[in-house]
C-alpha cells in the first residue's frame, strides 16, 4: 500500500537534491528547467525549483508563457519577495499569495480571466504590446472585484500568512491594480507624465501603508518618476505629512528615489557603470 507522507517526503528529498544541483548549474541548464516547470499544467511542489533562481532569472530574463496569472500579477512584479524575506511594513509583496489570490478572483470573475486567456493564447513576456493592450483591462477589473473581500478560504494553508497579513498585503495589491493602467500608458509612452504621477501620489497618500509598496514598483517601471517622487515625498516630510504617509515608509521612499534621481543624472562622475533602464513591463518574474 502506497503511504502518501512517504511519498511526499520522498518528492521533497529530490527537490532539495535538485536545488543544490541547480544552485551552480549552467544558464543553459537552468533555462531548460524554467521551461518545463512552466510547462506542467500544476506546478504544485516544481515550482519551489525556481525560488533559489530568481536572481539568476532576473538576469537572464527568458521569455516565459504569458498566461493570466502572469499577466494579473506583472503589476507586482518588481516588488514581489520570497515569503521568508517578507515583514509587514518592508514594501513587498511575498509571491505565495499568488495562487490563492488568483483562484479567488477566478470564482468571483471566471468571465473577465476567460475572456484575457483567449486574448493572450500562446503568447509569452516578450510581446510587450499585447501585454500593455491586455493588460488594464485585467488589473482595473481586478481591483474592482477584489476590493474588500475576505481572506481566500486557503489563504493560511496555501501562504502560511494570516488575515491580519492578508489586510496589509491586499492593500498594496490592490493600489498597484488601481493604478497599473496609468503607469502602463507612461511606459508605453516611455516617459513619466507629471500631472498623472502627481495625481497618483495625492490619491494614493489616503493609503499610506500600501503607498510605499506602489512606490517601490513605480520607481521601477518609471525611474524618470524619481525626482517628482522625491519632492513629494520630501514635502511630506517638511509638512508633517498631512495625508499620512507613515514616517518609516517617507524616509524609505525618499532614499529609493534619491538612489534613482542619482542613478539617472550625468551630470556628475559615475562611481560606477550606469545602471541599464528597466525594461518594459514583461512579468518574468511573477510566477
Amino acid at each position: 500500500m502506497k503511504n502518501p507522507q512517504a511519498e511526499r517526503i520522498g518528492r521533497l528529498a529530490e527537490i532539495r537534491a535538485l536545488h543544490h544541483h541547480l544552485v551552480s548549474a549552467q544558464d543553459t541548464q537552468i533555462l531548460k528547467v524554467v521551461a518545463m516547470v512552466d510547462a506542467l499544467p500544476q506546478r504544485g511542489e516544481a515550482d519551489s525549483l525556481i525560488a533559489p533562481l530568481r536572481a539568476r532569472l532576473a538576469q537572464l530574463r527568458p521569455s516565459r508563457p504569458l498566461g493570466a496569472m502572469r499577466l494579473l500579477f506583472i503589476p507586482l512584479d518588481p516588488v514581489l519577495t520570497q515569503p521568508a524575506h517578507w515583514r509587514r511594513g518592508n514594501l513587498s509583496i511575498p509571491r505565495t499569495v499568488i495562487p490563492c489570490l488568483y483562484r479567488q478572483l477566478a470564482a468571483r470573475d471566471p468571465a473577465v480571466l476567460e475572456a484575457v486567456t483567449r486574448e493572450i493564447a500562446d503568447a509569452t513576456t516578450d510581446d510587450r504590446a499585447l501585454i500593455l493592450r491586455a493588460g488594464p483591462k485585467l488589473w482595473d477589473r481586478a481591483a474592482e472585484v477584489m476590493a474588500n473581500q475576505p481572506p481566500p478560504s486557503d489563504w493560511a494553508e496555501t501562504t502560511g500568512l494570516t488575515t491580519a497579513d492578508h489586510v496589509a498585503i491586499i492593500e498594496g495589491i490592490l493600489l498597484l491594480w488601481a493604478y497599473a493602467p496609468a503607469i502602463a500608458r507612461m511606459v508605453a509612452a516611455g516617459k513619466p507624465d507629471r500631472a498623472e504621477i502627481s495625481a497618483i501620489l495625492v490619491d494614493a497618500a489616503h493609503t499610506p501603508d500600501a503607498m510605499g509598496v506602489l512606490i517601490s514598483a513605480l520607481l521601477h517601471w518609471l525611474p524618470g518618476a524619481a525626482p517628482q517622487v522625491l519632492d513629494f515625498t520630501s514635502a511630506h516630510a517638511a509638512h508633517a505629512a498631512p495625508t499620512g504617509l507613515p514616517g518609516r515608509h517617507r524616509h524609505r521612499m525618499r532614499r529609493r528615489a534619491r538612489a534613482r534621481y542619482h542613478r539617472g543624472r550625468t551630470d556628475r562622475p559615475a562611481r560606477r557603470p550606469p545602471q541599464p533602464r528597466p525594461a518594459a513591463p514583461g512579468g518574468r518574474n511573477a510566477g
